[in-house]
């Protein structure tokens, strides 16, 4: 399987298993070891986390309401993982995937992630396919899924970064 990332100009690879060229190669997005799967291009040593290449280049996120956050793959900090405001220039170094929330509609840790592949799991809010951004429970066993949208479309529920 193959994937053209907004920020390489070659194709990536899939790889199922860890990369072994290099012991000590690092993800060029969020700049941390290489380990799971993963695409790569080999050729220029370009390397990114599956997590890191599904994650969206624009996210809404509740900490800036007036307008969504975009990745930025020419960043100073060499991260996919960081976002800014193209309007008010507004940098939002803290905001990348994996990221742990606790939902007060539910028990359990929610880990911010992208679906770009088929996935099983729907929405429990909608009820539509999570095909993008979106919080799924970090509980092994537990099916709890919603679109990053959906959880801002509630007024009542209330969000908060784990650290």
């Amino acid at each position: 399987m193959e994937l053209q990332h907004f920020s390489h100009t070659h194709p990536l690879v899939f790889n199922e298993e860890p990369i072994n060229e290099d012991e000590k190669a690092k993800c060029s997005g969020c700049g941390e070891v290489m380990l799971g799967p993963s695409f790569s291009c080999i050729a220029c040593r370009f390397y990114l986390h599956q997590k890191c290449a599904e994650a969206s280049s624009e996210l809404a996120h509740p900490f800036h309401h007036n307008h969504n956050l975009n990745l930025l793959n020419n960043n100073p900090y060499k991260g996919l993982g960081f976002g800014a405001c193209d309007f008010c220039d507004k940098d939002y170094s803290f905001l990348k995937l994996g990221l742990i929330y606790k939902f007060s509609d539910h028990p359990h840790p929610l880990t911010l992630t992208r679906k770009v592949y088929d996935y099983p799991n729907k929405c429990h809010e909608c009820f539509e396919p999570c095909l993008d951004a979106a919080l799924e429970c970090a509980e092994n066993g537990c099916n709890y899924i919603r679109h990053w949208a959906c959880v801002h479309d509630k007024s009542s529920p209330t969000l908060e970064r784990l650290d």
